[in-house]
């Protein structure tokens, strides 16, 4: 099975910011990748993950979420 980063990126992006639950996915999709372990707390995360987002993001010219990545970076690293 091909990896979708589309639907990998934005799934990681709905966890992280809380607009989904780990549980709420899975019962909605047959899979559910993510970039990090969601099982861990937010501040325990490699910070390299909300960069890799915000590229992503950037490149689809969705600034409203990089704005939202860059806020809780910010607030969960700084």
């Amino acid at each position: 099975m091909k990896l979708n980063e589309h639907l990998l990126m934005n799934q990681t992006f709905l966890v992280l910011t809380g607009k989904e639950t780990l549980q709420t996915l899975m019962e909605n999709h047959q899979g559910v990748n993510l970039l990090y372990n969601p099982n861990e707390p937010l501040c325990n995360i490699d910070p390299a993950i909300f960069d890799i987002l915000i590229d992503f993001y950037v490149e689809l010219e969705e600034y409203e979420k990089c704005q939202k990545l860059v806020d809780l970076k910010r607030v969960l690293f700084l």
